[in-house]
């Protein structure tokens, strides 16, 4: 109905977005600028708060996509995961060698190694966290990695403070805030 109707050749709107429709207006052109250049110049946390439907997925899928080869991207969809179980996660992704029953210091040490490993090559490690509101207050203090936080607003009105201050304060944090675009109404 809409294909034709629009003259359109591929449905418009996807649960999953499509990048070749990316549009750069209402300043997610700039978002996404920000974003790369926050992460290539080696920030700590970068977090994306913009309401539902305000293009988050669409600038993580983006920054999979325009960041350089030399940003080993683990993108993580659904980070409700509690603090044990982020970093077995984040090795599988990074496809590390590590056991099943590989202790938390096991992770640690293989993570640190790789991380160290990846940094003497020039080379960068990012965690990219879809829906990061979902993720529990316990897991996010487990920082090893960069990370990029995509949460809607009122995942900063619910942060515990005592934890988002502690995260604040010991890594450089670069936030970006997306609006939603201005709906145009027309009377016909």
């Amino acid at each position: 109905m809409y294909l034709e109707h629009f003259g359109l050749q591929r449905q418009p709107f996807k649960i999953t977005p499509d990048t070749s429709l990316f549009y750069k207006g209402n300043k997610r052109g700039a978002a996404l600028e920000a974003l790369k250049y926050a992460i290539e110049s080696g920030e700590g946390i970068v977090k994306v708060i913009g309401e539902v439907g305000s293009g988050k997925t669409m600038l993580c899928r983006m920054l999979e996509q325009e960041l350089p080869d030399h940003i080993e991207i683990v993108y993580i969809a659904n980070p409700s995961l509690s603090p044990e179980n982020i970093l077995p996660l984040i090795a599988f992704e990074l496809q590390l060698p590590v056991a099943p029953d590989a202790s938390k210091l096991e992770l640690m040490q293989k993570l640190q190694h790789y991380l160290l490993q990846k940094h003497g090559e020039n080379r960068q490690v990012l965690v990219l966290v879809e829906e990061a509101q979902s993720m529990p207050l316990e897991t996010l203090e487990e920082n090893y990695c960069r990370w990029f936080y995509s949460a809607s607003r009122n995942w900063m009105k619910n942060c515990n403070k005592k934890i988002y201050a502690s995260l604040k304060s010991a890594l450089p944090t670069v936030s970006i805030s997306i609006p939603l675009p201005r709906m145009i109404y027309i009377n016909t």
